[in-house]
């Protein structure tokens, strides 16, 4: 990745001068033709594909080299439309270790999934190879080891003093044990790359010995993967091979154990070729190998955009990807390199909200990171597009919602399908918002009919003078069939979720914990899209307050809900506010529903036994496992409705002894004028850890801190209050 072989005279770029890429239309390979980018290494992270590349996008002087100091990250779910996430790791910002004779670097990276983390490997322009860590593959990343090296040429460090101590990849077998790879060297037979095993935190090494990996002509850029039981050991070879072998190619070893030793089977891609014309400038590559959705894959680069936009420079690359194909025997396909990459293995959903960085293909436009935005399309000009590919719109869009700012006079964006001057589906116009940092959604109409079903092809066309506007995201509305009317004296508002997002009626709290999740409104259903759960059944939750409740009154609360996979949700209506630790106490049990992907109708009653509430929140709460996950579960038609008066048997003489609960520091009093009363302490499995009779004052000092529910039970009535012990 770092080192260049000079077999190409490449003139010398005067200093100075930005080598940009401007309106350069590519086929689907390069992944992105709008920013360089380089050295591929591939993740999957909660069931979509991230790839982490070298940022080539600098002013290049032929002399300077490989300037890189940051990472960029893209992602997909389809392997045709990939979001441009922009820089995620800077040096020395996220890696605190510079390089003596280079300054701060970032060579080309590894990364591994592990430990519910995202690992991160950055390197210098000759070493050593560090490691920091996310809790997502979009950062932040944290330098663990406060700069000091993973893998170095210190003393402690045995055999580890190769050429080139740079290009790292982590590997992680089934057991649960990880590797770390790393090496290069200038040609010839020198057996460069090492191999150290790493603990189970991925952050530290197991060993102080580097073991060696016979490697015929390596240069650089060592990768591992596993299929099966066999090990493959993949890396680049030298511009001096053997008579008969192809140079400055990516070539593979087999074995049984991912420390060698390794049998040579040859190349898998060579110097990428189209048409008999080579697209890298014979130059050296860099790739990662990956499976994902049952299909197996091979990112690389090449200099194909470099070439589109008459650069002079070797240094600025970017990552293709075209399928990889084994063999009967396990031994690998040679990669056949395309112009329009892999298959898409899905078609794109319009009606989730679309990051405007999401890309097929585009002509002219950068993309860039701003404050309180994230990601945004820039630099746009008149006739500039972008292109999405198989997008699905089955019965056809009746709007869009277009976020975007102008500190121009605006513009507009014409929405075809087929070609940038295909069938206009809809436009939506863009004005002057006062100031690019001023940012407004804007409402269109698309035709439905002309909208409806599959489109090979979907362009964002832009029109206007100068920069017109920019783009940050936008969503094509759903025609919804069949919307249910509001229902009267529903006491829960936008029981139906009719806005395009949660509104001000809903809120989802990702509390704490590494709960995570998001929320969109869908066809008057909200979407709630959970990536992690935290540990407590209520992270993350939906609410919404401002619930009256009325003393003797009885009440039914129904919903509809479904999930992409079996799991159970717990509702409830809690009190809001008060002194000590009263603001969770339950006017209704806490309800658990099991939910399928079938949308299923569920409901509960409840008598509203305590004194009258005008504050009252409902919940819907989606945590527990403390897991990593990917679901999507949908919620509607909320309804929550008084039945009447209760007609239980005694109701008024129940209020009138309903115990009181209340808390300071570890000391539990409970108060009635049931002497029959008792009280349990529950922790958030449902263990029982203490038992009480009779009212009084309890010491807790016994119990761990955490959460828990203390019922009490008397005269028929039991009421649940979740505490928080510190």
């Amino acid at each position: 990745m770092t080192r260049v072989k000079n077999i190409l005279l490449a003139a010398v770029i005067s200093s100075g001068i930005i080598i940009g890429t401007t309106a350069v239309p590519l086929s689907a390979n390069p992944v992105l033709s709008h920013k360089y980018t380089a050295d591929p290494q591939p993740i999957v992270w909660k069931n979509r594909l991230y790839v982490y590349a070298s940022n080539d996008d600098q002013s290049v002087n032929e002399n300077d080299g490989y300037v890189i100091q940051a990472y960029t990250l893209v992602s997909t779910d389809d392997m045709a439309n990939w979001v441009d996430h922009g820089e995620v790791f800077r040096v020395p910002r996220d890696w605190k270790n510079n390089t003596s004779t280079t300054g701060a670097r970032a060579y080309a990276p590894g990364a591994v999934v592990g430990n519910d983390m995202v690992y991160l490997y950055p390197c210098g322009a000759g070493g050593p190879v560090g490691v920091v860590t996310a809790p997502r593959p979009e950062g932040p990343f944290t330098d663990v080891l406060n700069g000091k090296a993973l893998a170095g040429r210190e003393q402690w460090c045995k055999n580890c003093n190769v050429e080139w101590l740079f290009d790292p990849a982590a590997f992680i077998d089934d057991d649960g044990e990880g590797y770390l790879y790393y090496g290069g060297a200038n040609g010839g037979d020198k057996n460069p790359f090492r191999v150290m095993r790493l603990n189970k935190d991925m952050i530290s090494l197991k060993d102080s010995t580097a073991i060696t990996i016979i490697s015929p002509r390596a240069f650089e850029a060592s990768y591992m993967h596993k299929r099966g039981s066999i090990y493959y050991f993949s890396y680049v070879n030298d511009f001096s091979p053997p008579q008969g072998e192809p140079g400055a190619a990516i070539v593979y070893m087999t074995g049984d154990n991912p420390m060698g030793s390794f049998t040579f089977k040859g190349p898998v891609l060579r110097n990428p070729s189209i048409d008999g014309r080579n697209i890298n400038r014979n130059n050296n590559n860099h790739h990662g190998i990956i499976e994902y959705q049952g299909k197996w894959y091979m990112f690389y680069h090449d200099r194909r955009v470099a070439d589109a936009n008459n650069a002079s420079s070797v240094n600025q690359r970017n990552i293709s990807v075209d399928s990889l194909v084994y063999n009967a025997d396990g031994t690998m396909k040679e990669v056949v390199v395309t112009r329009d990459g892999v298959r898409q293995i899905k078609n794109f959903d319009p009606y989730n909200v679309i990051p405007a960085t999401t890309i097929n293909r585009q002509s002219g436009i950068k993309t860039d990171s701003i404050a309180n935005e994230g990601m945004i399309v820039k630099s746009i000009s008149n006739n500039d597009w972008i292109r999405l590919k198989g997008v699905d719109f089955g019965g056809g869009a009746s709007g869009i919602t277009v976020r975007a700012a102008s500190g121009a006079s605006g513009g507009s964006i014409e929405f075809r399908t087929g070609s940038e001057s295909g069938n206009l589906i809809g436009t939506c116009n863009i004005t002057s918002t006062g100031g690019w940092d001023k940012w407004q959604d804007f409402e269109c109409d698309i035709d439905r009919a002309a909208s409806a079903g599959v489109k090979d092809f979907l362009y964002l066309v832009f029109k206007g003078a100068d920069e017109p506007f920019r783009l940050s995201q936008y969503q094509f509305n759903e025609l919804c069939e069949n919307t249910p009317d509001p229902t009267p004296d529903n006491l829960v508002t936008d029981g139906i979720f009719s806005g395009p997002g949660l509104g001000s009626n809903w809120t989802l709290a990702n509390l704490n914990d590494g709960a995570d999740a998001s929320a969109t409104v869908r066809c008057n259903k909200a979407e709630i899209n959970i990536t992690s759960e935290g540990k407590e059944s209520y992270q993350p939750q939906l609410a919404q307050q401002g619930i009256k409740l009325e003393q003797g009154i009885s009440y039914k609360l129904t919903f509809k809900a479904s999930a992409t996979e079996n799991r159970s949700i717990v509702v409830q209506l809690e009190r809001l506010g008060g002194e000590d630790i009263d603001w969770g106490h339950l006017y209704s049990e806490a309800k658990s529903f099991n939910l399928t992907s079938e949308e299923s109708e569920c409901s509960f009653d409840f008598d509203m036994a305590d004194p009258t509430d005008e504050n009252v929140q409902l919940v819907f709460n989606f945590g527990g496992s403390g897991l990593s996950v990917t679901q999507k579960v949908t919620i509607s038609d909320v309804v929550l409705l008084s039945n009447g008066y209760s007609s239980v048997i005694g109701k008024q003489t129940q209020r009138a002894i309903s115990p009181s609960v209340s808390i300071k520091g570890r000391m539990l009093n409970v108060s009635t004028f049931d002497n029959n009363l008792k009280t349990r302490v529950i922790d958030v499995r449902g263990k029982i850890v203490a038992r009480f009779k009779g009212a009084g004052n309890y010491s807790l000092s016994d119990i761990s801190t955490g959460r828990y529910f203390i019922e009490v039970q008397c005269a028929g009535v039991k009421q649940i209050t979740p505490v928080i012990l510190k």
